[in-house]
């Protein structure tokens, strides 16, 4: 009863660090899918995989313990369950000594315990939550193996970018509404140095001339091209360091003001954070923070 209840004990503490750990996998994963445009335009993709791989790591950990101490306590009860039927063997060989006892007696009680049933039992509960997560891992797998309609193979990086940018007769569609042609034979150019704005209507096609030359879609006709070659030839993360987005609703992540700020760039100084704060006008405000930029 002892080994039970210090057992019970650690075992909850146990699945509650693992329900923990399990609800901040899902926020990070959420956060990234929310705010996939803003990923993408950092070129933070690999970097909230690593941070979601490193969540989805300490929650196997805590699994693991749970399994290797839920796998010692069996062993502790299985040799308990030994001693006990060890003794209970010399029990029953100094009542046949004594004629108290026949052998078939003593067969029959120790066949009579009913460790087949529950070996049986839990043969039945394990093949039910096999399968169970069999059919989960199918959904899962199911994901794994689709194939993005956006490709990441392009390799060009030049030392010098003009950045003119030219759409050449594109026109899409969304996915979700292929029916509905958004963009149809567009063509304009973005001059470098200079300010160029779109005005429309709403549902004019704004966001979406935006969103393809983020590279979040693919056009279905014509083309988009950066300095003269085609945006889906520049390398991936170069071409997001060279693109910069201003999304109307900014996405704040989990982490610190310092994290928000440098998010997406590498090596940033103090200094340099500060800068950054100061231009948006954050600066006084993070200043009132009792830990500043490192206020999570």
């Amino acid at each position: 009863m002892a080994s039970r209840k210090v057992y019970d004990a650690r075992y909850q503490a146990v699945l509650r660090a693992i329900q923990d750990s399990v609800a901040y996998s899902g926020e990070v994963a959420r956060e990234a899918v929310a705010s996939m445009e803003t990923v993408c335009s950092f070129g933070t993709e690999e970097e909230e995989a690593q941070r979601y791989k490193a969540a989805l790591a300490h929650t196997q950990r805590l699994k693991d313990r749970r399994d290797l101490e839920r796998a010692l306590y069996l062993l502790f009860q299985r040799l308990l369950q030994l001693a006990m039927q060890v003794l209970m063997l010399y029990c029953g060989h100094q009542q046949i000594q004594d004629g108290l006892m026949t052998k078939g007696g003593l067969v029959s009680f120790l066949l009579y315990q009913g460790e087949v049933g529950r070996y049986l039992q839990t043969l039945v509960y394990m093949y039910g939550d096999l399968l169970s997560n069999v059919g989960a891992a199918e959904k899962v797998f199911e994901y794994l193996d689709r194939v993005p309609a956006v490709s990441t193979d392009g390799t060009r990086a030049p030392a010098v970018l003009q950045g003119h940018v030219a759409f050449r007769d594109v026109s899409f569609t969304y996915p979700s509404r292929p029916d509905l042609l958004v963009l149809q034979r567009v063509s304009f150019e973005l001059q470098p140095r200079a300010v160029t704005a779109l005005v429309g209507l709403n549902g004019s096609g704004k966001s979406t001339c935006v969103a393809l030359l983020e590279r979040f879609f693919e056009p279905q006709a014509g083309e988009i091209l950066l300095d003269g070659e085609p945006l889906h030839t520049y390398e991936h993360c170069y071409l997001h360091r060279q693109v910069a987005l201003v999304g109307q609703e900014p996405m704040l992540f989990s982490g610190s003001v310092r994290d928000n700020i440098t998010y997406g760039l590498e090596g940033c100084s103090k200094e340099q954070v500060m800068a950054a704060a100061q231009a948006a006008h954050a600066a006084e405000f993070i200043a009132t923070l009792d830990q500043g930029l490192e206020m999570g």
